[in-house]
């Protein structure tokens, strides 16, 4: 049993930063003017850089997300109410539809650079970057009512009715298809042409400008890297997975209002996928606005991507150009730092003595021999117990070659999926996942694909290593290390 204040719930394995985090923090605030209620403590840290340049465009980051278990069942149970609002429900969705209407004509390849050309020559810095950071933060609280975790609690109030995990499972998988399985189907299509010898080149191109933005993020906005990836998928074989919803017929008789619950979780885990490639691209967009302002003005281009919100907005808006204190306080932090948030206010700390306090006073360490445990995504009706060899996907700048390495009948462990992983997920005999719950893309995949899956261990990753024999128990959601 894990013994400490906040549960661990992210571990990255690649590159974040201050202009990331903050406003995924400050989501938790805003989250109160959806749903009446919020988590009241998160603590982020950033690990494991070691004496990195802030020019350095591709440094690797460790970033642990502490949140506190309690506040998490306080928003599931406000959640719970919240999906059963009509009035509440449909006005999400119509704040939903209108960022689709806005964003959709600006995410592609064009229109984004007319955006950055246009706030280079018209010195538009600031308006930009304050119009895309509220939208940005806007996203994510969106998206952040979509997280798996908190409909744990729904999920857990359903099945006091006697309903079935086979139930739950149909009735919280949309059938609708997502803008990635979209995405998956088309490259899927160029990638036969390809293998074929035919002329792929002008499609792919229109691929990469409607759906590029899916994958940026992995490769820290490398786009040569991006390329490269998607090329070497095609010459991967990959039927598609569609949307379905209809996994198994329904054992038990739903009621009117479980039966609404349960689908409006599968809609915000349709939402998630949309909502996804809409935070990407903004992300994308301000990362791009802030490093061409740093080289522009002679700074290292990684420097005020380390800087808070009301420290940028300060910069951009200034006539001062004197960066000597801007350029020491960046540096600091891409060394350390931590973002704090207590009591609807969110501090960072970039002094190790203050760090290692934190943590001591808000994370009271973990029992990694402890025995791991989730949540159970799918599990098919053959096999209660699955045994088999581990692979470890670490978050990295080579993923896509830790990708490649899976053999057929692995049990796959990682942080979380993404939905470019889609054709090498398919070689897993069963999927354990540090993240997730109910409406997250490996839930949903799993689901999709039919591979049995334990979702929201926080730990795996660190305890297993590849090689390791593990046996997930699909009852409990337990994982035993059973040899090295």
């Amino acid at each position: 049993m894990t013994n400490h204040k906040l549960q661990k719930y992210i571990d990255y394995k690649a590159m974040y930063d201050v202009s990331v985090m903050e406003p995924y923090m400050a989501s938790f605030n805003k989250l109160k003017e959806y749903i009446g209620d919020s988590e009241d403590k998160v603590l982020m840290l950033e690990e494991g850089l070691k004496d990195l340049p802030i020019n350095d465009f591709y440094y690797q980051g460790r970033i642990i997300t502490y949140h506190n278990p309690e506040q998490i069942e306080k928003v599931g149970k406000v959640l719970f109410d919240f999906l059963g609002d009509d009035n509440k429900w449909n006005s999400l969705l119509k704040k939903i539809a209108g960022y689709e209407v806005e964003l959709e004509s600006v995410m592609n390849i064009q229109s984004t650079k007319n955006i950055l050309d246009k706030v280079k020559s018209e010195n538009l810095y600031g308006e930009i970057y304050s119009k895309y950071f509220d939208l940005y933060l806007e996203i994510i609280t969106i998206y952040l009512i979509t997280d798996g975790r908190y409909h744990e609690y729904s999920i857990k109030e359903i099945k006091q009715h006697d309903i079935d995990v086979e139930t739950i499972n149909r009735l919280t998988l949309s059938n609708k298809e997502s803008s990635f399985q979209t995405a998956n189907k088309e490259l899927n299509e160029i990638g036969k042409i390809y293998r074929e010898g035919g002329d792929w080149e002008e499609r792919f191109n229109v691929f990469l400008d409607k759906y590029i933005w899916f994958y940026l993020a992995d490769t820290h906005y490398d786009f040569d890297q991006v390329v490269q990836d998607l090329k070497l998928k095609l010459s991967i074989e990959n039927e598609p997975v569609s949307a379905n919803g209809n996994l198994n017929e329904p054992k038990v008789k739903v009621s009117e209002t479980d039966n609404k619950i349960l689908l409006r979780i599968a809609e915000l885990g349709f939402q998630r996928m949309e909502l996804r490639k809409y935070w990407q691209w903004i992300d994308y967009t301000i990362h791009t606005l802030l490093y061409n302002f740093a080289k522009n003005n002679g700074l290292p281009e990684k420097t005020l991507v380390f800087l808070m919100d009301a420290e940028i907005r300060k910069i951009l808006n200034s006539e001062d150009k004197h960066f000597s204190s801007v350029i020491e306080l960046a540096q600091k932090r891409s060394q350390l730092f931590a973002i704090f948030l207590s009591e609807n206010k969110i501090s960072i700390y970039d002094d190790k003595d203050e760090v290692d306090l934190l943590r001591k006073n808000n994370v009271l360490g973990e029992d990694l021999s402890a025995l791991l445990k989730g949540n159970v995504s799918y599990r098919n009706n053959e096999n209660e117990k699955i045994t088999g060899r581990a692979r470890v996907i670490t978050w990295s700048q080579d993923i896509m070659k830790e990708l490649n390495q899976i053999e057929e009948g692995e049990i796959l462990v990682l942080t979380q999926t993404k939905p470019d992983f889609l054709p090498f997920l398919k070689k897993a005999k069963a999927i354990v996942a540090d993240e997730g719950g109910v409406t997250s893309h490996v839930s949903i995949v799993s689901r999709e694909l039919k591979i049995p899956a334990i979702v929201g261990t926080r730990t795996a990753t660190d305890i297993i290593m590849t090689g390791n024999t593990i046996q997930l128990d699909m009852q409990s959601g337990e994982i035993s290390i059973m040899s090295n």
